[in-house]
C-alpha cells in the first residue's frame, strides 16, 4: 500500500523502537464510550489484554468528552486547548494517537491538527496489531 503523506502514519516497529523516547507522547484513543461500540469492534477478536490493556507509556484520551461537544461536533479552539492543556499534550512534542484499529485515533490526530500541531502520527495498526503480537510489551490496568 502507498500513502500519499507517510509522515502522518506510524509503523509498528517505528513506534516498538521509539517507546522510551523523552520527545515523544503516546496516546490510546480508543472508543470505549461511544454508543453501540460492538460496532466497531467485538470482543471474540480481541486478545484478553486488549480489553484493559495499553502500549507502555500512553496516556488516554476520551473521544467524546475530551473533544466533541454533546451534538458530536468538535469543541470549540479554546476548548479543545484547555482540554489538551489538562491531559497533559505538549504541542512542542511529537504525538502518536492509536486506537483499536486506527479510526478514533485519527479524530484526535485531526483535532490537535486544529490546534496546530504538525507533529503528531496515527498508529493506523493500532491495538488490533499490537495486542495480537505477543512480542510486543502491554501494561494493563492493575
Amino acid at each position: 500500500m502507498t500513502y500519499t503523506r507517510p509522515k502522518y502514519l506510524v509503523e509498528t516497529n517505528w513506534l516498538a523502537e521509539h517507546l522510551e523516547d523523552p520527545e515523544l507522547r503516546i496516546y490510546d484513543c480508543t472508543m470505549h464510550l461511544i454508543p453501540h461500540p460492538e460496532k466497531v469492534f467485538t470482543v471474540e477478536n480481541r486478545r484478553a489484554d486488549f480489553e484493559t490493556g495499553h502500549i507502555p507509556g500512553a496516556g488516554y484520551l476520551d473521544l467524546q468528552e475530551d473533544l466533541l461537544s454533546e451534538d458530536n461536533t468538535f469543541l470549540d479552539p479554546q476548548s479543545l486547548r484547555m482540554k489538551s492543556i489538562d491531559a497533559g499534550i505538549s504541542l512542542d512534542k511529537k504525538i502518536v494517537t492509536y486506537c483499536g484499529g486506527g479510526i478514533a485515533a485519527t479524530v484526535d490526530s485531526f483535532a490537535l491538527a486544529l490546534l496546530g500541531h504538525d507533529h503528531v502520527g496515527v498508529y493506523d495498526n493500532s491495538l488490533s496489531e499490537w495486542a495480537n503480537d505477543p512480542g510486543l510489551p502491554m501494561e494493563t490496568a492493575s
